[in-house]
């Protein structure tokens, strides 16, 4: 490379560095310009309106209007002079343009030597052109110049620096007024949230359910005022009272949950007549009065609870106010009052919410009634005093009727199969064990079984059957055993025997069932020679005979031992049953060791498997 073609390179790269660090510089400035304009410009209204509403008050309305316009405001002057200027990219000929414009005197000789001179570099002129020596001349020239020059120098700083003066001015007046009013931040926030609920409020109106409205009661007795603001935005709801004798006026502010409120007056609160009503916001409830007199009050009362007669339970004797009663349904009640004041008997009733109401039987300042439990219920005792109307109670004396389920009875098959496949002669002979609970006593207990032939080729119809024990008396637990449960009734290799067991309280109209698990096995041949006839085993027969013989002198042991000694038919006699618990139940016999695979060869044979 030769000396002027090194020179003009040098030259060139000069200019671009002292384009691109103007650049920079320019951008450092620029940003500290836009950071000074957000400052004095972008939050100057915020604090203006932070002093105007603090020294005015504005309406809420207003506050929360203006609000959001400021706010809205320094969000797009904070978009533009905060957050877009520092990714501002730096452009060299846009830099080398206002180097030019702000020197004045360069004749676009920066602007030209960059794009002409990189042309030369990038060999888009040929050296031989006769503009080439040209370019080289001007870059060389451009660049002694630019070297001359403070580049710095030509930017005015005044106008930065008088926006950055203003921007602290006014952030000094945010910390003074934080410094010495910290209230006035935390105030401007509740109003201006205040502002928007009102705001809300007006596009979207609450409503008030207030219970129990207008009210008549027993002075100085206990009432519970309740409210729901339908649609509230705020946690504060007051109630007013206004007192019609004295005129006096009271204000408690309470906590909304949920949109509701609840607070309960009584004693000295309930002692006058009086109105009520809530506020919520600018938002005022209907106003409701509340009238106090004296009511006959119950002082004392009784109830005579006789259960069923079914239960063989005792007569309970339950003394002072309940708020529900507990019994069987036929549980017949007897309730004896005393009020505080002799009563009116032509206005003293009790009534339940199923529509029954009759009349109660005074005698002075006492009175009694009769009624029986047969369904869950509300029953209202409703006093007037004897002076009529006018002194009934406003709030009769409620009780919750619980009618109590009688449970039915719960019953369980002792009896534990080893198997799930019986030879005939251990199905016979199978006893089932049992042990049945009732709250009130146990009247039946019934076995059911089913015989379903698992091959649809033998065409064999289902067997079913029962067996039946019944208890006189009832009691309330017992424990025993079916044996010969299929005498009179075929069961043959291949049937499927299915056990329930099920059992019966004394309740006398509907009358509760329980039902045990259930027990299922299937019945196999004693001799698989019955079933593969013309078959050669020859090499089990040996063995087949011993288990035969084994399988004979066990099943009788076990048949032995599994002897009842209750008879049960299929229509049992009464029997007496033991209320103590048995030691221990007879298992059936389990199917012995080395027929397992008998059996096995054998429904496979009926199932077409060889």
């Amino acid at each position: 490379m030769s000396p002027a073609s090194d020179n003009f390179s040098k030259s060139y790269r000069s200019i671009e560095k002292a384009v691109k660090g103007f650049g920079r510089y320019r951008k450092r400035w620029e940003v500290l310009l836009s950071w000074g304009r957000f400052g004095s410009i972008g939050i100057a209204p915020i604090l203006l309106w932070v002093l105007l509403d603090w020294v005015v008050e504005l309406p809420l309305l207003a506050v929360f209007g203006t609000f959001v316009v400021v706010g809205i405001f320094a969000l797009v002057t904070l978009l533009k002079w905060v957050v877009a200027p520092p990714w501002r990219r730096i452009r060299r000929d846009h830099e080398a343009n206002v180097i030019e414009e702000l020197h004045g005197k360069l004749n676009n000789r920066i602007i030209g030597s960059l794009q002409l001179g990189g042309e030369v570099l990038a060999e888009k002129i040929d050296e031989a052109s006769a503009s080439t020596p040209m370019v080289r001349a001007l870059v060389v020239r451009t660049a002694g110049i630019l070297a001359e020059t403070k580049l710095k120098s030509l930017l005015d700083l005044r106008r930065t620096w008088k926006f950055l003066g203003v921007a602290m001015v006014i952030l000094a007046g945010y910390g003074s007024l934080g410094h010495y009013a910290p209230q006035v931040y935390e105030d401007r926030y509740n109003r201006t949230i205040e502002g928007y609920y009102t705001l809300l409020d007006l596009l979207f109106p609450v409503e008030f359910e207030i219970s129990p409205g207008d009210l008549r009661m027993v002075r100085g007795d206990a009432v519970e005022l309740q409210a729901r603001v339908i649609g509230a935005r705020r946690d504060e709801v007051r109630l007013v009272k206004i007192f019609e004798e004295t005129g006096e006026t009271t204000t408690e502010v309470l906590k909304l949950k949920d949109e509701k409120i609840s607070v309960t007056l009584e004693g000295d609160q309930t002692a006058a007549n009086f109105r009520y009503r809530f506020e919520y916001a600018n938002e005022i409830s209907q106003l409701h009065l509340v009238e106090v007199e004296d009511r006959p009050l119950i002082q004392a009362i009784n109830f005579e609870l006789e259960p069923p007669e079914y239960t063989g339970q005792s007569m309970r004797l339950i003394t002072g106010k309940v708020a529900k009663l507990e019994g069987l349904p036929g549980t017949k009640v007897l309730v004896s009052f005393a009020a505080n004041t002799p009563l009116d008997s032509d206005r003293t009733f009790w009534e339940t919410s199923t529509g029954i109401k009759d009349p109660i039987e005074v005698n002075g300042r006492y009175g009694t009634f009769q009624f029986e439990i047969v369904q869950n219920e509300i029953l209202s005792i409703n006093l007037t005093g004897h002076f009529g109307e006018g002194f009934e109670m406003e709030r009769p004396q409620s009780i919750s009727i619980i009618a109590q389920s009688d449970e039915p009875p719960s019953i369980n098959i002792l009896t534990k199969l080893s198997e799930k496949e019986l030879v005939p002669g251990q199905a016979s002979g199978l006893p089932v064990a049992w042990r049945a609970e009732d709250d009130f006593g146990l009247s039946e207990v019934r076995l059911d079984y089913t015989i379903t032939s698992l091959f649809e080729v033998l065409n064999r119809q289902d067997r079913k059957g029962s067996r039946v024990v019944e208890l006189d008396p009832p009691r309330d637990r017992a424990r025993s055993r079916f044996t010969g449960i299929f005498s009179g009734t075929a069961i043959y290799p291949g049937d499927k025997v299915t056990i329930t067991l099920l059992a019966r309280d004394n309740r006398p109209e509907t009358p509760g069932v329980g039902r045990s698990r259930t027990i299922e096995f299937v019945i196999v041949g004693n001799d698989l020679g019955q079933f593969v006839s013309g078959q050669d085993f020859g090499f089990r027969r040996r063995e087949e005979s011993a288990l035969k013989l084994e399988f004979a002198e066990r099943i009788g042991r076990s048949t032995d031992l599994m002897q009842d000694p209750v008879k049960t038919l299929h229509t049992e006699a009464k029997f007496p049953l033991g209320k103590h618990d048995v030691a221990a139940a007879t298992r059936a016999e389990s199917v012995p060791f080395g027929l397992e695979e008998l059996i096995s060869q054998y429904f496979q044979l009926l199932s077409g498997a060889q």
